[in-house]
């Protein structure tokens, strides 16, 4: 396309595919995201993908933390209310730790884990939010599972107490990076005492002209 029109003079702008930043032909702005904000939800633009960044789910820090075990394959429901652009997964961390898996399912009629989406293998964990890329994929509304489960006995991860957060404990350090994650060793155990800080990072549809 050219950059001008030859008839008025004017540069049009190409911004078809972008929310965000500066089209590079007439150096205009395509759309601000809203700023980053002091709960950690807003990213701002991700310049390289053009879009608006923004956490979905747990990603407010918790007032408390805790350990899982090495061997605890530890996944937490998350309920969307439309569909969501997803280009990446994370976790809030306490320390640096052991390496991290994690992992994206849908749910069943029951409402517990059953296709498994996308994953991420090997993410070594840092203090505060630990953002993973992944390849961009949809999510529909409805319950999805995000999953984690660490090589190790890991450092400290924020999580909450209280009955309001299910959480389904799978036992069994078989992490299958070929097949399945996680590795099902017969009926899953679900605690509703506490939750942890996940989240998965999505395409903002906010765009402040």
């Amino acid at each position: 396309m050219p950059p001008a029109d030859s008839s008025s003079g004017q540069c049009e702008p190409q911004c078809d595919d972008r929310s965000c930043g500066v089209d590079p032909v007439c150096n205009e702005s395509c759309g601000r995201c809203p700023e980053p904000d002091a709960n950690d939800q807003h990213l701002g633009c991700v310049e390289d993908q053009w879009f608006c960044a923004r956490r979905e789910g747990f990603y407010d820090v918790f007032g408390s933390k805790g350990t899982p075990t090495a061997s605890a394959q530890i996944g937490i429901p998350l309920e969307l209310d439309e569909p969501l652009s997803v280009h990446g997964l994370g976790l809030i961390g306490t320390g640096a730790g052991s390496s991290i898996h994690m992992a994206v399912y849908t749910s069943d009629a029951q409402g517990l884990p059953d296709a498994l989406v996308t994953s991420v293998s090997n993410q070594p964990v840092f203090s505060g939010h630990n953002d993973f890329d992944v390849a961009p994929f949809k999510l529909m509304t409805g319950t999805h599972w995000v999953f984690f489960h660490a090589d190790t006995t890991p450092s400290s991860l924020t999580r909450t107490a209280g009955p309001d957060h299910p959480t389904v404990v799978i036992e069994g350090n078989l992490f299958e990076r070929e097949a399945t994650f996680p590795k099902f060793m017969g009926s899953p155990a679900t605690i509703s005492g506490y939750n942890y800080n996940v989240y998965l990072i999505v395409g903002d549809t906010e765009v402040v002209q």
